[in-house]
């Protein structure tokens, strides 16, 4: 239970996006779900949350800002969305029962594989817990993040790291971390589409029906580690949405194309995508082949320079 006396009344958390480094998405199992085989590693692109605590009780507002190089506007969230359902559970499991508002800057895009909507729903776990006054265990953690995400599970183990990344198989719940690397450099590049996860699912789905995927290569965790600590020139890591969506979507092939003409040392679909991320070696070159690619598409990350 929370103590009030020890309760906060306003905090600020960051909240960073990912990208899969290779991702195998296995049949779709009875249960609904889907296993997924990937390399998770988050990246310093950010969103900023402000929660503060309310005198009403039992009340989640949001408010949402997007912020991007074309300017800043509003954004009009569901009434039921990813941070009241992360309040809800929280509520449910710790008895807490005082309101918050949560102010949102973001700048990690919407619908874009890089894992913002889950990175601010861990976040403000961490964030209640704080407020609150309630320390959780990480297996509690986990219970709220059944009931709002896959990849919440992930987030969870960011929490205050600079960098963090994980073998991440299951639905998304386990999660293996191992020391990342700081040599990477990224640029991500996010057509203007949305890709719908469910959509993306149903995809890869009928694309199993249909025999014009087979289960699947790259599975193995010490296969998928190895290969990451390899030099990027030499990896050959793939995501089962890649195929799927380009035969849809031709833009996400053409900028997986652009990145590799600019010098990436590897580029493909983060996620059910649709943003796209290039991996250079060399900060140097990573910054001249942001530059030439901004001419034509929205470079939402200016990483790790």
């Amino acid at each position: 239970m929370y103590n009030e006396h020890t309760m906060l009344h306003e905090i600020r958390v960051l909240a960073p996006a990912k990208v899969n480094i290779g991702l195998t998405v296995s049949p779709k199992r009875s249960d609904g779900f889907h296993t997924i085989y990937s390399i998770f590693t988050s990246i310093p692109l950010y969103d900023d949350l402000i929660i503060s605590s309310l005198e009403e009780n039992d009340v989640c507002k949001v408010q949402c800002k997007f912020l991007s190089d074309d300017g800043d506007f509003e954004v009009a969230l569901p009434e039921k969305n990813t941070l009241t359902a992360t309040y809800r559970a929280f509520c449910e499991l710790t008895g807490v029962n005082f309101g918050i508002h949560v102010s949102i800057q973001k700048r990690i895009p919407m619908g874009g594989g890089l894992g913002g909507g889950s990175s601010d729903a861990a976040s403000l776990i961490y964030a209640l817990e704080q407020l609150s006054g309630v320390s959780l265990k990480m297996s509690e953690r986990y219970l709220i993040a059944e009931k709002v995400g896959s990849d919440v599970f992930f987030f969870l183990h960011c929490w205050e790291k600079k960098y963090c990344s994980a073998f991440v198989t299951g639905r998304g719940e386990v999660v293996k971390e191992f020391e990342p690397r700081t040599d990477l450099y990224f640029v991500v590049l996010c057509p203007k589409l949305h890709s719908s996860t469910k959509e993306a699912y149903a995809a890869i789905d009928e694309w199993y029906q249909r025999g014009k995927i087979r289960d699947v290569k790259l599975k193995n965790e010490s296969d998928f580690v190895q290969m990451y600590n390899s030099a990027v020139s030499d990896w050959h890591f793939s995501n089962t949405f890649t195929s799927v969506l380009t035969e849809k979507y031709p833009i996400i092939e053409e900028a997986i194309s652009d990145l590799k003409k600019a010098g990436a040392l590897y580029a493909d679909m983060s996620g059910s995508g649709a943003s796209v991320f290039g991996v250079f070696q060399d900060k140097e070159k990573c910054k001249v082949s942001l530059e030439k690619l901004r001419a034509k598409w929205n470079c939402y990350a200016r990483l790790s320079f």
